[in-house]
């Protein structure tokens, strides 16, 4: 089973690496994701996905592509956590 936390920090590492920021990954807010010029546009949001599928070992189904699911940090980990499960 895979540790919430640790998850989450791994998640950060990549978004801070996608984006190029220049904060601890620890300190990016969740926010930070969409609306701002720190954030994800469609594009690098769908790479950043595929990254993830890549990365975890997982398929993204089109219908999971959302707001909910991918809006913010902690949505991001738990989607991931529960995809995984299964």
């Amino acid at each position: 089973m895979i540790n919430y936390d640790t998850l989450n920090i791994e998640i950060r590492e990549m978004i801070k690496n996608k984006l190029n920021l220049r904060v601890e990954a620890k300190d990016i807010q969740d926010d930070m994701l969409f609306g701002t010029s720190y954030g994800f546009d469609s594009t690098t949001l769908l790479e950043f996905i595929l990254q993830l599928e890549d990365h975890y070992d997982v398929i993204v189904p089109d219908e999971d592509l959302n707001l909910q699911n991918f809006g913010t940090i902690d949505s991001i980990t738990n989607y991931i956590i529960n995809i995984r499960r299964g």
